[in-house]
């Protein structure tokens, strides 16, 4: 398990490839990967992923859109609020798509941690993001304690809460490990003979 999840970092990577088959194989493949292995388990490996410059913009844009269409169906995630420092680094930029794309994810991330947990961990935010941050959630949340928290929280107090991340709703059950081997491996000989073909073609 611990070697098909260490693969996990490499198959996100991919999103950074140049062609649009390649970034598309990368999006089947992380479709099959968290039907298996469930989300809460893969949100450190994106967490890291998305703060690599080499993934590109059109890699982060992908990325955000997939956790946000991950993210709707749960009701209550506590594990996404790991992504939400990359979010907001992300909010900040250059491209108006990954903008977009990040502060749509911010929206799920508030649904599915609560306010309460995003409010104590925005503090290890620092500099113009943190700014950012509180401006979407004050204008985008129906949550009033969002205004009177924000005057409270200085930027780059750290968090007592940060790296404690509760336990994922029912999503994350056990029934797939049986299967994990045998599913994951297709789905990767599948990316890699996909790309295989994608670079033969292509010369």
């Amino acid at each position: 398990m611990l070697f098909l999840q260490g693969i996990l970092s490499g198959v996100i990577k991919c999103l950074g490839d140049n062609k649009k088959s390649t970034r598309e194989s990368t999006m089947i493949t992380l479709d099959a990967w968290v039907v298996v292995t469930h989300l809460d388990k893969m949100v450190p490996y994106i967490t890291a992923s998305l703060t690599d410059a080499k993934l590109g913009a059109e890699g982060r844009k992908d990325l955000f859109d997939w956790l946000s269409r991950q993210l709707t169906g749960f009701a209550e995630l506590p594990d996404a609020i790991q992504l939400l420092r990359p979010v907001a680094v992300s909010m900040m930029d250059k491209s108006a798509d990954v903008r977009k794309a990040a502060e749509a994810c911010l929206r799920d991330i508030v649904r599915v941690c609560g306010t309460e947990m995003v409010m104590k961990n925005v503090r290890d935010i620092q500099g113009p993001a943190l700014a950012i941050v509180l401006e979407r959630l004050k204008t985008h949340s129906a949550f009033p304690e969002v205004h009177e928290n924000t005057r409270t929280v200085p930027a780059g107090q750290p968090s007592k809460t940060g790296s404690k991340i509760g336990k994922s709703n029912g999503h994350a059950s056990r029934h797939g490990s049986r299967s994990v081997s045998s599913v994951l491996i297709y789905y990767l000989l599948y990316f890699v003979h996909i790309n295989l073909l994608v670079r033969f073609y292509n010369g």
